[in-house]
């Protein structure tokens, strides 16, 4: 999968020029969905489909503030006393995004660099065999900041094809504790990567 967005990246990048004059998006907004995956750093927490959206606002022509949120369900797997214990839970990240554009008025693509600040909202869905085994598991919501690159690709004056691949990084843990002593018996990280691709409308 990583590799086929990348060839189509790769191909976006090198197209020929667009055959109509690229729509001025400084001063306007644009909103966009998009769907793919998350990757987690941990193997305990399992790969997952993602669902999101943004807005953006053009404030210079290399440079536009946004906000983003997405949804995923993820399955967590810890294997304590020889047993495997799994859990869904749930990710929502909500981000303010600061979008570094290389716009060029001749090309029908822009790639990007984006930044976001902002946090990883959790939910633990069932508690599996984890409660029959006097067992818990905690995740507390937390900050969390995303690194990634991206490009738009103008169909039309409005419409735009969107790929996109981040880094984020949560400052939250997934640990399984033991409801008679307390201590955490296991935990897992949850950063992860993101692949999405969708699109976006530009709005006059």
């Amino acid at each position: 999968m990583m590799r086929k967005i990348a060839m189509a990246v790769g191909i976006l990048m090198f197209s020929s020029t667009c055959v109509f004059a690229m729509s001025d998006r400084v001063g306007k907004f644009d909103a966009g969905f998009h769907v793919g995956g998350l990757v987690s750093d941990s193997g305990k927490v399992n790969a997952a489909a993602y669902y999101g959206g943004s807005v953006a606002y053009g404030v210079s022509d290399w440079f536009a503030v946004g906000v983003e949120s997405g949804y995923g369900d993820s399955r967590t797997s810890f294997n304590i006393g020889g047993a495997d214990h799994k859990a869904l839970v749930s990710r929502i990240p909500l981000f303010v995004d600061l979008i570094f554009r290389y716009t060029k008025i001749e090309h029908d693509y822009v790639p990007y660099g984006v930044l976001g600040l902002g946090g990883l909202f959790t939910d633990i869905h069932g508690t599996g065999t984890l409660l029959s085994s006097n067992l818990k598991l905690d995740i507390d919501n937390s900050f969390a900041v995303k690194i990634g690159a991206g490009i738009d690709w103008f169909v039309t004056e409005r419409w735009m094809l969107n790929f996109e691949t981040s880094y984020v990084w949560a400052d939250a843990e997934a640990n399984v504790t033991n409801l008679a002593g307390g201590s955490t018996l296991d935990s897992a990280r949850l950063d992860y990567w993101m692949v999405t691709g969708g699109f976006k409308y530009l709005f006059e």
